[in-house]
């Protein structure tokens, strides 16, 4: 079954692009893709997590500069390791046709684009 996407793109390659340069492809694919929900719902998935991540780190280095707390910096490198790891887990699962939800902001996203679960 071929999917259809406004951008003309395979449905798999434009889903891995939607995390390749976490939130800025993510908001571009979810304000360019009108049509498959599938790859709105990869695009959302990319924008809560990588900000989410982000905003993470943002806070730890603050804290790590505001207490001077080795916690903290340990904190933003597991932070930023978690990062790359999702990142390309992601983008190769996803060109690969598989979907993988992250645990809460999947299924808030797949609400969010009205994308019916489907077993990959």
């Amino acid at each position: 079954m071929s999917e259809t996407t406004k951008l003309n793109l395979d449905p798999n390659l434009a889903g891995a692009l939607c995390y390749a340069f976490g939130c800025i492809s993510g908001i571009i694919f979810f304000i360019l893709e009108t049509e498959n929900k599938r790859i709105r719902f990869h695009a959302l998935q990319s924008i809560l997590l990588f900000a989410g991540l982000s905003i993470l780190c943002v806070i730890s280095i603050i804290l790590t500069i505001v207490t001077d707390f080795f916690a903290f910096e340990l904190a933003n490198s597991l932070i930023w390791l978690l990062q790359c790891v999702l990142w390309i887990v992601l983008i190769i699962k996803t060109y690969q046709g598989q979907t993988i939800k992250i645990p809460g902001l999947g299924d808030f996203a797949q609400q969010q684009v009205g994308w019916p679960e489907k077993e990959s």
